[in-house]
């Protein structure tokens, strides 16, 4: 899967400007979810909220099919397109805060850095290409399935949620109530130093949010397993297995997590 983690690399990196566009015009939230975005299967594109601006809704997005930054009014229409083709990532801050002074907007404050760093993945000298297009249709194949998984685990559960891309880590994730006594984090994270390669997480938590322990011989995952690291303590599925495997690891493992969990005192 490296070009998926390339391609993931690569987007993480992007997507920080669009975590930076909603910090811009959205009134601060003690989660950060002010920060989060969205991947769009329709649209093929990573959105942001809808920006609370003076001249009305706008949605900042990074068009994957297009290969481009834009500009969208509330009826989804242009305002201004930025080309990512030929260009360095190094000099998009400039060039996003140029079109937000050509459609009327404050640049004041844009360009200050995140309150987090993300990892150097040594891209901004780079000149941008359009991903080859097995990379980029890869990337939104598993991060569709990621919104799906996250979409049907919330039906299931009855649960009122919102599925999010949170920039700091670049996971796609979800967060709520399971039982009186038991909440889930659930979500698809990047490649990082809790697995090998990218993965489906699911974690249990108390009312304190203090992870809960689970012992792997008295509950078995169907598919998936079991891990506790530093960062992370909980049921994983590697997603190696749900591209490859001809089962369908991905139904066997939500089921068997949400069993388990949900059998939780």
């Amino acid at each position: 899967m490296e070009e998926y983690n390339n391609t993931d690399q690569l987007l993480h990196s992007l997507s920080q400007f669009i975590a930076k566009m909603n910090r811009q015009f959205l009134d601060k939230k003690e989660d950060d979810s002010h920060t989060n975005l969205y991947f769009d299967p329709l649209q093929g594109a990573l959105l942001s909220h809808w920006l609370k601006t003076d001249i009305g809704p706008i949605l900042f997005r990074l068009n994957l099919i297009d290969w481009s930054f834009e500009f969208l009014d509330s009826n989804f229409k242009l305002l201004h397109r930025i080309d990512l083709q030929l260009t360095k990532l190094s000099d998009l801050e400039a060039y996003i805060t140029y079109g937000l002074e050509l459609i009327g907007l404050d640049k004041k404050g844009y360009a200050d850095p995140m309150h987090f760093q993300i990892p150097d993945y040594h891209l901004d000298d780079d000149v941008l290409k359009k991903n080859n297009p097995f990379q980029t249709q890869e990337w939104m194949a598993l991060r569709s399935l990621a919104n799906t998984a996250c979409y049907q685990i919330l039906g299931s559960m009855q649960s009122k949620g919102e599925v999010r891309i949170w920039p700091h880590h670049f996971d796609t994730g979800i967060y709520l109530k399971l039982s009186d006594h038991v909440n889930l984090g659930f979500g698809l994270a990047m490649l990082d130093d809790n697995w090998k390669n990218p993965y489906l997480y699911a974690s249990a938590y108390d009312s304190q949010g203090e992870s809960l322990s689970i012992n792997p011989e008295e509950n078995v995952l169907a598919a998936g397993k079991w891990i506790t690291t530093e960062n992370l303590k909980g049921a994983i599925l590697d997603m190696r297995e749900v591209k490859y495997s001809q089962e369908d690891r991905l139904q066997d493992y939500l089921c068997s997590f949400l069993k388990i969990y949900l059998s939780l005192p």
